[in-house]
């Protein structure tokens, strides 16, 4: 083969065996004659993404369990800080679910793994929402 001149139209086809010809013409074949590949694939991407849907929604589950336990486990001790501040067990009652009620609706911020009471995220969260409520009463 003369490589020194550009090729023609008719020469830049590659010189391949008759029979790598035919065996992937068959292949090519075979590919495109099954109609039902492309559904099968979208059936089988499907279910992949309603199991990855089923493994989040769990995990998501267990993260909301998490932090509810953690919620849990530092009520009394806000309730103690909320009476301290209020001098009315009513009121400081009111402050603790408030905290509660806007520490679960920003969940989504708690890394995953602290522990709450330890670290006085309760506390913080009493500070930040529980305590402005206190102020505006």
């Amino acid at each position: 083969m003369d490589f020194s001149r550009e090729p023609d139209a008719l020469d830049t086809q590659p010189n391949l065996p008759v029979s790598v010809h035919r065996h992937l013409g068959a292949l090519l074949a075979a590919a495109y004659a099954d109609a039902n590949a492309e559904v099968s694939a979208e059936q089988r991407f499907a279910d992949l993404l309603a199991s990855l849907a089923v493994a989040l929604d769990e995990a998501d589950r267990r993260d909301a369990a998490e932090f509810q336990a953690g919620l849990l486990a530092m009520t009394a001790a806000l309730r103690r800080f909320a009476i301290s501040l209020t001098h009315d067990p009513a009121t400081a009652d009111d402050l603790v679910q408030e905290t509660l009620l806007k520490g679960w609706r920003n969940r989504t911020s708690f890394a995953k793994g602290t522990n709450m009471v330890s670290n006085g995220i309760g506390m913080g969260f009493f500070r930040r929402f529980g305590a402005e409520g206190f102020s505006r009463r």
